[in-house]
């Protein structure tokens, strides 16, 4: 009894094997990718929390108007 066809089953093979050959790759970029994100989302928040004072003045002497 096939469960499914020659074709599916075959197709789904050849993305694994794809995977298995990328999949290295694919894991070292996503790596990079989030220590960058990390970078930049540390960056933002320095930025915010010397800035803070100011942000903060700004707010309120705009909050009235």
């Amino acid at each position: 009894m096939k469960i499914l066809p020659k074709k599916i089953v075959l197709f789904i093979i050849k993305n694994v094997k794809l995977f298995k050959k990328t999949g290295f790759i694919l894991l070292i970029i996503l790596l990079l990718l989030s220590i960058i994100a990390g970078y930049l989302v540390l960056n933002y928040l320095v930025l915010f929390l010397i800035n803070f004072d100011a942000i903060c003045e700004y707010y309120f002497e705009n909050k009235s108007k």
